[in-house]
């Protein structure tokens, strides 16, 4: 088998130094996201939204509003399917 030039090799050498170099930074500094962490923050996000959207209730009513958003929310994610089903 033909051996590689001597600049594929510096080339390869290069890339592979790079990327250690990118995975210890990430170790030890963090540079790269983390996705767990965003996902947690983007629905944190949209609870405080959301939260902000409802009316204000009082602490009894909490479970009935509670009850009347989760029917509200099943309703709103059944329309779309019932209008694909094709009638008869």
């Amino acid at each position: 088998m033909k051996r590689a030039s001597p600049l594929l090799q510096m080339t390869l050498a290069l890339v592979g130094v790079c990327g250690t170099l990118v995975l210890l930074a990430d170790l030890f500094f963090g540079v790269l996201p983390d996705r767990d962490a965003q996902a947690l923050q983007l629905r944190k996000r949209i609870t405080v939204s959301l939260r902000s959207l409802l009316p204000p209730t009082l602490p009894g009513d909490e479970a009935r509003a509670g009850r009347r958003l989760a029917t509200r929310e099943s309703a709103l994610a059944v329309a779309p399917l019932e209008r694909r089903t094709p009638p008869g």
